[in-house]
């Protein structure tokens, strides 16, 4: 996965340039256009992503790796602290993502 950061009105030249689809100008990998990093709008709200709410780049990142999965997938989420895994688990819920603890 790409993961450069852009602009959001950069990327979304540049995917009207590609007849709707994104191919990064640094590395020309193509895919989504979620999958460059740091999409911002002018008021510096987050672009790109499906995930409801604001969690931070770490845990935003994690949930959208979750909901990538192929239906049925299981994964296991580790971490050293727990107030990490807590608001994990907070952001998976809020995002309607079942999980265990």
């Amino acid at each position: 996965r790409c993961a450069h950061s852009l602009c959001t009105p950069c990327a979304e030249r540049i995917v009207a340039r590609h007849g709707g689809s994104f191919v990064c100008p640094i590395c020309r990998e193509k895919g989504p256009l979620a999958m460059a990093s740091e999409l911002r709008w002018a008021d510096g709200s987050s672009a790109g992503t499906s995930v409801k709410g604001s969690w931070g780049t770490k845990v935003t990142a994690i949930v959208e790796q979750v909901q990538a999965l192929p239906a049925g997938d299981k994964c296991l989420i580790f971490s050293q602290w727990d107030d990490m895994l807590s608001l994990i688990a907070r952001a998976l819920s809020e995002n309607e993502v079942p999980f265990r603890r």
